[in-house]
């Protein structure tokens, strides 16, 4: 198991994780049951982590069954989860921002391209940020992510 209380905290982007296509049967376009299969396959990972916060955007909500509708409440109301108009700000912002712990982890599958100028710290890492594919008979599989380092160019877009 690599949840720990003194692992590093890891703030998800619950809208990018639950709308990925990949994961989600036809039809369907949303799933908060997504979130309860990642966490527990990075339990089942390599990746050491800790407390688990989520961001999501307003527009979530509007996709999801009532039992996901119920879920993110209760998320909501536990603390663990917040609302953000741009939840891509919010969470670099807990996870590189001035209050941040400087080892928090980001799960998404964004490339960021918007914010590599003010998160510099975005660039080039390669243990920060944690993405995921779909595994075996259904099951998410994480991993951590290399970002890369995207050229002027291609962040001037």
């Amino acid at each position: 198991m690599t949840r720990t209380a003194s692992g590093p905290p890891l703030v998800v982007d619950l809208s990018n994780l639950c709308r990925d296509s990949r994961l989600l049967p036809v039809g369907v376009r949303a799933d908060a049951t997504l979130l309860d299969q990642f966490v527990e396959a990075l339990m089942d990972s390599d990746i050491e982590f800790g407390a688990v916060r989520e961001v999501a955007d307003r527009s979530l909500p509007s996709l999801l069954h009532p039992a996901g509708k119920r879920r993110l409440r209760e998320l909501e109301q536990s603390g663990s989860l917040e609302y953000s108009s741009i939840a891509d700000e919010r969470l670099l912002e807990l996870a590189f921002g001035a209050q941040a712990t400087a080892s928090t982890l980001v799960a998404s599958m964004d490339s960021f391209d918007d914010f590599r100028r003010t998160y510099p710290a975005i660039q080039g890492t390669t243990d920060r940020f944690v993405g995921w594919e779909p595994g075996p008979d259904q099951t998410i599989r994480p991993f951590l992510r290399d970002m890369g380092v995207h050229t002027h160019h291609r962040l001037s877009r």
